[in-house]
């Protein structure tokens, strides 16, 4: 017998192998349908949050815009003012002269223009301060935004019934609604056996081998060696199945979490939906109160501009002093102030129920 006995023996060689390995997902449970349908529902939560992003902007610069135009407005007061104030002035000094008036009535007159000089000071300070704001939220240059002038006048929507139709906030709560709904239709799938087909191939080499035994009876040491042998092409195709039993509970706790993301989403839209009808009847209340306001703004103002006539006529027949001629100057520019401001107020209040139903920049743009 060859190799009888207690026997030594030693060996060594190499081993190398290269190989590509590919699965192809067969059936999922529909988990990556579904998932695919929850991104783009959640792609369209985020659009919509954009524009409506948008709107709020487009508000902010409409309103800081009418704020510009009242200044405007308020700057024509001034000027106006001024000028009558300096005829004034000229009569009352050249009355003094005549013995006709006091200098009590030339320094009341000059302390009402220096009123006026402060009120322009400050409309000055004001308007650097809106056009800063407005290059900030336009990123234009002030140089552009300058040049800009309409003429401050009401909106009027009384014909127009606004709803929440097109409120992008609400569109973007539907979306995510809907896309937590596909979520836990794919935490469904996830209990559903998987099927994926899978392939392979790869190149095996044993090289440089080398087997030695010591006193092999009369051959005495034996040693075989072999340079190289290969194995290619190895190629294994086929289809599997997993199904995952039991994962200690987590598919249970995953399907509840989804099922509590849309009951919490359905809330919060349900929540947003009755918050914004009742803000939207607060907005139509209140841009009906500030039209009814600036009848009534617009009545004072045509007032308080007859009385300006008469009071500058009689104050050149000497039939009133100096205090009675400036209040009328001073009643004016309050009526007339009032007016445009109530119009502000107005266009205000029309932002905002075109903010709330989501239709401003449809308004804007067309």
């Amino acid at each position: 017998q060859l190799f009888s006995g207690n026997q030594k023996f030693s060996t060594s060689s190499g081993f190398g192998t290269i190989g590509v390995n590919a699965t192809q997902v067969i059936f999922s449970g529909l988990q990556d349908p579904n998932a695919i349908k929850a991104i783009e529902q959640k792609n369209l939560a985020f659009e919509y949050l954009a524009d409506a992003e948008k709107e709020t902007i487009a508000k902010e610069v409409a309103q800081t815009f009418d704020q510009l135009m009242l200044l405007d407005k308020v700057q024509d007061l001034i000027t106006n003012s001024t000028k009558r104030l300096n005829k004034e002035h000229l009569k009352v000094q050249k009355a003094i002269q005549n013995g006709l008036a006091i200098p009590y009535d030339r320094e009341k007159i000059k302390l009402a223009m220096l009123e006026l000089d402060a009120k322009q000071v400050e409309i000055d300070g004001t308007k650097k301060l809106l056009y800063a704001k407005l290059a900030v939220l336009t990123h234009l240059a002030e140089d552009i935004l300058e040049p800009i002038h309409y003429e401050l006048s009401p909106i009027d929507l009384l014909a127009n019934d606004y709803t929440l139709e097109n409120k992008k906030e609400l569109k973007a709560l539907e979306h995510s609604v809907q896309a937590y709904e596909f979520l836990y239709k794919k935490e469904k799938g996830a209990h559903l056996p998987q099927v994926f087909a899978f392939a392979g191939t790869n190149y095996t080499s044993l090289f440089a081998s080398r087997f030695k035994m010591k006193d092999v009876g009369h051959l005495g040491d034996v040693t075989m060696k072999m340079d190289q042998f290969n194995l290619f092409p190895n190629i294994l195709v086929g289809v599997g199945a997993k199904w995952e039993l039991f994962d200690g509970g987590q598919h249970k706790n995953k399907l509840a979490q989804a099922k509590s993301d849309i009951l919490i989403n359905e809330n919060k839209l349900k929540d947003s939906e009755e918050k914004l009808n009742l803000l939207l009847k607060k907005n139509k209340i209140d841009y009906e109160t500030a039209f009814e306001k600036l009848k009534v703004n617009e009545q004072q103002n045509t007032i308080a501009t007859n009385n300006l006539e008469i009071a500058s006529r009689r104050f050149q027949e000497g039939l009133i002093d100096v205090t009675e001629r400036l209040s009328a100057e001073n009643d004016y520019y309050k009526a007339n102030l009032g007016y445009y401001s109530q119009i502000l107020d107005q266009r205000s209040k029309t932002y905002e129920i075109l903010h709330t139903s989501g239709e401003l920049l449809n308004k804007i743009l067309n």
